[in-house]
């Protein structure tokens, strides 16, 4: 068997080993940690970065790598819209920096290994989303050839398939569990048998199951138009059943003048904010 067929045979077993790894099920981002290695090896090279997109933030976050470097750790930020990282993203096609271009594109720790002279990146992701970005970085004297090319967007193919997949099982997932959520909410509420204190106290009691939220509270207008708490989830009840707010007073008061939901991101910093209110 000559050279040519051997390299063609190592890395048809690359892919079918990649494929195990992302379709066998589970989370296709510890598949391809798994598989990570494997690229390394057969491409000869230092290391394979694997780098998760955020669209919101525009950046790109390093989930995992393999490869022997001093300080690098997982976590690591990398604009996705400048520099290496942000050229991958907007050619789609595989990317190549060498020697001292490579410099300032990439994290010091990985730029400054001795064996590291040339980056081969490729998106992975659709013609509407992105998912990450895979980089293999190359020692000195070893060039990157059609082959590398071509077998990276074979795996960068693959792996959006797998993550498209994984992404289209979590929304389902979620949009289940909130039916769940809503058939439990409705349930609780029909249920005339309980007093109304211990229903809201069961609703607020969910929704922090749900949510994972440390505290959900309903607050409900007597006959004065006066809001008062009446069933809360994560602090003493005791602690607020006293508390009396006015409409329109801190950030409870606003919501119910509204009429309308608020998203606080940092309640101490919003201007509504009232000390002493939850």
């Amino acid at each position: 068997m000559n050279t040519n067929e051997q390299n063609r045979r190592s890395y048809a077993n690359l892919l079918v080993s990649a494929l195990s790894h992302l379709y066998r099920g589970g989370d296709a981002h510890a598949s391809i940690e798994e598989f990570l290695p494997d690229v390394r090896d057969l491409f000869q090279i230092t290391g394979v970065l694997w780098w998760e997109y955020d669209p919101r933030e525009q950046s790109l976050c390093l989930v995992t790598y393999t490869g022997q470097f001093d300080s690098g750790e997982k976590g690591l930020i990398l604009s996705g819209t400048d520099g290496f990282g942000g050229a991958i993203i907007r050619s789609g096609t595989p990317q190549v920096l060498e020697g001292a271009a490579l410099k300032g594109q990439l994290p010091e720790c990985f730029t400054s290994h001795p064996d590291v002279e040339t980056a081969l990146g490729i998106r992975v992701g659709s013609a509407g989303q992105t998912h990450g970005v895979l980089i293999a970085l190359f020692p000195s004297g070893a060039s990157v050839s059609l082959q590398h090319m071509e077998t990276m967007e074979l795996l960068a193919s693959e792996l959006e398939r797998a993550l498209g997949v994984q992404h289209l099982q979590e929304a389902l997932l979620t949009q289940f569990q909130r039916l769940q959520l809503l058939q439990s909410l409705s349930r609780i509420l029909q249920s005339k048998d309980d007093p109304l204190e211990h229903r809201l106290q069961r609703l607020v009691q969910s929704f922090s199951d749900a949510f994972g939220a440390n505290f959900v509270h309903i607050v409900l207008a007597d006959e004065e138009g006066l809001l008062w708490f009446r069933a809360v989830a994560g602090v003493d009840m005791a602690e607020l059943e006293s508390l009396q707010i006015e409409p329109g007073q801190g950030i409870i008061g606003k919501v119910f003048q509204s009429g309308e939901p608020r998203l606080v991101p940092d309640v101490k910093e919003d201007p509504d904010y009232v000390e002493g209110h939850p």
